[in-house]
């Protein structure tokens, strides 16, 4: 079976429609976004089930919540977290700016990740067999919440055990590996 250009995003949809990996999501209220909670100079977790809204964070709190989300790579996803249960406005404006620029760097590597995923594709074509998305591509490919702020450091994929050299030679003869 000769995928089509479509094929790649179909298997997503299908693999998500069958609940063969299931994606937890719970829907915030939009005051309840996060608590922080900190150990001299440690962030030592933000829980996103917590009835405290980032709004109430003091300026300690949010210096640390900054420098620590940045070091993790995570301010973009707590940015998309903010925007979406519509505390943004509310929030100081020295984060919020730390979380535009975030956002709008997680944001141009979800572009990057859509057009390379069309390259991919192209690159599989002759492939056999599904060619399957994992984690963030996945996430980012079929707009599910968890891509909202994710940032990209490669793109991981799945295929048939049998295809594994088929795979390897078409992605290296399109000058992927």
């Amino acid at each position: 079976m000769k995928p089509s250009a479509s094929f790649l995003w179909l298997v997503i949809f299908t693999a998500s429609n069958l609940n063969s990996q299931k994606l937890e999501t719970q829907t915030l209220d939009p005051k309840r976004v996060v608590r922080v909670e900190t150990a001299r100079d440690h962030l030592t977790g933000i829980e996103l089930n917590e009835p405290v809204s980032m709004v109430a964070f003091d300026a300690d709190t949010w210096d640390l919540v900054v420098r620590q989300a940045s070091s993790a790579g995570l301010l973009g996803r707590l940015g998309a977290l903010a925007r979406r249960d519509g505390v943004v406005d509310e929030l100081p404006l020295p984060v919020r700016r730390h979380m535009t620029a975030a956002l709008t760097i997680a944001e141009q590597q979800q572009r990057a990740v859509r057009w390379e995923l069309v390259q991919l594709t192209r690159a599989l074509d002759e492939l056999e067999g599904p060619v399957i998305l994992l984690k963030g591509a996945a996430y980012a490919a079929a707009a599910l919440p968890p891509a909202g702020g994710r940032l990209f450091s490669d793109i991981d994929i799945l295929v048939p055990k049998a295809q594994i050299g088929a795979a390897e030679a078409a992605l290296m003869l399109d000058g992927w590996v």
